[in-house]
């Protein structure tokens, strides 16, 4: 169903995992970003070149720190995440309906534990070092 719904709002699955980020938040930085998405900052760096390349975000200064850029929806951008984000309603509206209120805060509780559980996993390539032997 992901893989659909990219290809329906023509963005791949990072992409759209990089919008979702600003449903809640305004600008982010590539750090921000990197921490959010737990991947590196290089891969960052790539999937907001696509986004921008797609006039889906646009970066600007820190007006606090001029080193620091900070990226930020366009109105396209918006327009864009408003759609996908009520397309996986649609979507999921009627598997969800089909649960009680029980049912539906047993799994919400499930899906919190699963993102507290994944959350304390470090990002790819920023684990722990091996010791070489």
């Amino acid at each position: 169903r992901l893989r659909a719904q990219c290809e329906l709002f023509a963005v791949n699955e990072a992409e759209l995992r990089c919008l979702r980020l600003f449903e809640n938040q305004r600008y982010m930085t590539c750090k921000d970003i990197s921490a959010a998405l737990g991947v590196v900052k290089s891969r960052v760096t790539k999937i907001v070149e696509g986004l921008e390349r797609k006039g889906l975000v646009q970066r600007m200064p820190d007006p606090a720190d001029s080193r620091v850029v900070l990226f930020s929806l366009t109105g396209l951008g918006r327009d864009k995440w408003a759609s996908a984000r009520a397309h996986v309603q649609a979507v999921y509206a009627p598997i969800l309906d089909r649960l009680s209120a029980t049912q539906r805060a047993e799994l919400l509780s499930a899906l919190a534990m699963l993102q507290a559980s994944m959350d304390a996993v470090p990002p790819m390539g920023q684990g722990p070092a091996r010791e070489r032997t």
